[in-house]
C-alpha cells in the first residue's frame, strides 16, 4: 500500500501548495501524464479498497495512515473528475445535455391511451 500510495503522490512531486487545485491541474495537461495519473489512481483505488477489506491491514497500520490513505484516495478522486471537465476526457452528459433532451421529449412527444396487450398473471 505506502508503494502504490507514493507512486500515486510521485506524479505531482513539482506542486507546492498541496491545497491547490489548480496547481495539480497543471501537472496533468499532458495527455501521456493525465492518462498515467488515471492509471494509477485506479491502481491505488483498487489496492486500497482490498487492503480495507483485509484484516491484517487494518490491525497492522496506524489509524492515522489510514485516514491519509483514504483522504487522499477523496482528493485524487475529485481531481480526476475536474481533469475530465477541464480537458474534455468526459462530457457531463446530465449538466450539458439533460435539460435540452427533456425539454424535446416534453414538447414532441405525446401519449394517448393505454392499449393492455396482456392481462396481469398473478392477477
Amino acid at each position: 500500500m505506502p508503494d502504490a500510495h507514493a507512486h500515486l503522490l510521485e506524479l505531482f512531486r513539482h506542486v507546492s501548495h498541496t491545497h491547490d487545485t489548480n496547481a495539480y491541474l497543471e501537472e496533468l495537461r499532458d495527455d501521456a501524464v493525465r492518462q498515467d495519473f488515471y492509471e494509477r489512481l485506479s491502481a491505488y483505488g483498487r489496492l486500497l479498497q482490498l487492503a480495507l477489506s483485509s484484516e491484517r491491514f487494518l490491525m497492522g497500520t496506524p489509524l492515522e495512515q489510514i485516514d491519509r490513505y483514504k483522504a487522499d484516495m477523496l482528493r485524487f478522486a475529485k481531481l480526476k473528475q475536474a481533469a475530465l471537465l477541464r480537458f474534455a476526457d468526459a462530457v457531463d452528459f446530465k449538466r450539458d445535455y439533460e435539460p435540452r433532451i427533456r425539454k424535446l421529449l416534453n414538447t414532441h412527444l405525446q401519449a394517448s391511451d393505454v392499449l393492455v396487450l396482456r392481462t396481469a398473471v398473478n392477477g
